[in-house]
């Protein structure tokens, strides 16, 4: 953790230097690592903890028209959180993640969260939170599906009921096994369909 937290100073430090001020969701992050802040600082994320639900929409997107300033969060938040992953420290990692996993929902970002689930489910897995990673599974079986990720949502779709006949319940088991033979009659549908065309 204080790896990350030596990353956030650092980059910090840099907008100090640049002149320019931190977003609010990089401030939120300092405040949660314990990373002290100037006065100057420190006031402006007491106002934005103060602000209005309707003000802080108006700021989303604000942020979200700032282009680079999403580049270089999304950029440090991913970078403190790999090297947590690296150290195994996912009970650290993980609110940082699901951070991230908001951000890029708020965006749309469909295409990042699917690497992102990946970690996220990596991290229940080693963490050994079985209920929380089946829960996970199902929200990353719905962006498998908005990205037409055959394949991945098949593998979703076993890992689910694996967890389920683990469980010894075989109801659940066997409506998941069923949805893998939907899944896979709907693939191999469009792959005759395909062939024809050609």
């Amino acid at each position: 953790m204080e790896e990350a937290g030596a990353s956030l100073k650092s980059y910090l430090d840099l907008l100090k230097e640049l002149g320019q001020k931190p977003s609010s969701d990089v401030l939120h992050l300092a405040e949660k690592l314990g990373i002290p802040l100037d006065s100057t600082l420190t006031a402006e994320l007491a106002l934005k903890t103060d602000e209005t639900k309707t003000e802080t929409e108006k700021e989303l997107e604000k942020n979200i028209q700032d282009e680079p300033e999403q580049t270089n969060y999304e950029s440090v938040m991913d970078g403190i959180v790999k090297t947590l992953e690296e150290k195994d420290s996912y009970e650290e990692a993980l609110p940082l993640l699901k951070d991230l996993l908001n951000y890029n929902r708020q965006r749309v970002n469909i295409s990042a969260m699917d690497p992102l689930y990946e970690r996220i489910e990596r991290a229940h897995s080693t963490m050994e939170n079985d209920e929380e990673l089946v829960a996970t599974y199902k929200e990353h079986l719905a962006i498998k599906q908005q990205l037409d990720d055959i394949e991945g949502e098949l593998h979703l779709l076993d890992l689910i009921s694996a967890h389920y006949t683990n469980i010894g319940d075989l109801k659940a088991s066997k409506r998941y096994q069923s949805e893998i033979l939907r899944v896979k009659d709907g693939l191999e549908y469009k792959q005759a369909m395909e062939e024809e065309v050609q």
